[in-house]
């Protein structure tokens, strides 16, 4: 293999872009020069090693390149507040889970670019409606990233795990909006549970569930004292019952 010589500090910028990433690269793959297929396990995986951690750092190098490519799009002059607020407007036509194919919805916007990213972490009331179907990991997600923000929790309450009732006992303190259906003895077992209501609920919903079977008449449901609070709410029931 030839003796390649480094670059100078001026010839960076003059020279051609695959000249110069070989020139770069190659020297760092000497100490595996030579080494094949027939050679013994343990030294062709080191091999393979100093070859992975090669590809790693390039990949970081070429994240760095896309970075700096997208802040010349147009969209990256935009203001930070104006974007959160696109962002806003399309959260609200894609949630998550509403569509099998694209199951993150509007999340998938954060994978486009660092900068967009970036932005829809700087707003928590962008993560505030909180989705529980994608599973209790993405819900936690995504009130980490509220920042104790006031939020939006919608849950059904037949065959939940126990972590996503869990959840919502420890985020009731930020809580704006409480939207609960289920069977009604499973209703009003997991209502007697919950902490008291913050001053941040504005509303909170109680639905029953028929669907399931599990309950083939209405009785009667009264929330107790201390989750009321003098707070008005809403309690539905499925037509006919």
């Amino acid at each position: 293999m030839p003796v390649l010589r480094e670059p100078t500090r001026e010839e960076y910028t003059t020279l051609d872009p695959q000249a110069f990433w070989s020139t770069f690269v190659l020297p760092r793959l000497i100490r595996i020069e030579g080494i094949s297929s027939r050679d013994e396990t343990g030294v062709i995986m080191r091999a393979r090693q100093t070859l992975d951690d090669e590809l790693a750092a390039m990949h970081l190098v070429m994240c760095f390149l896309r970075t700096r490519r997208n802040a010349l799009s147009a969209v990256s002059a935009l203001p930070a507040e104006v974007l959160a607020r696109i962002f806003e407007f399309y959260a609200a036509l894609q949630p998550p889970a509403s569509d099998d194919e694209r199951p993150l919805g509007w999340i998938e916007l954060t994978h486009v670019c660092r900068l967009w990213r970036d932005t829809a972490m700087q707003f928590p009331s962008l993560w505030s409606d909180i989705c529980f179907d994608l599973g209790p990991q993405w819900a936690e997600a995504m009130l980490a990233r509220t920042k104790e923000a006031p939020v939006s929790l919608r849950r059904r309450l037949a065959w939940a795990p126990n972590r996503s009732m869990n959840i919502i006992s420890e985020h009731m303190r930020h809580t704006r909006e409480l939207s609960l259906v289920g069977p009604l003895d499973v209703l009003e077992r997991y209502i007697r549970t919950l902490p008291s209501p913050p001053r941040t609920l504005e509303i909170m919903e109680l639905g029953t569930d028929y669907s399931d079977f599990l309950i083939t008449r209405v009785v009667n449901f009264k929330l107790p004292e201390a989750k009321a609070g003098g707070m008005s709410f809403a309690f539905a029931s499925s037509p006919g019952s």
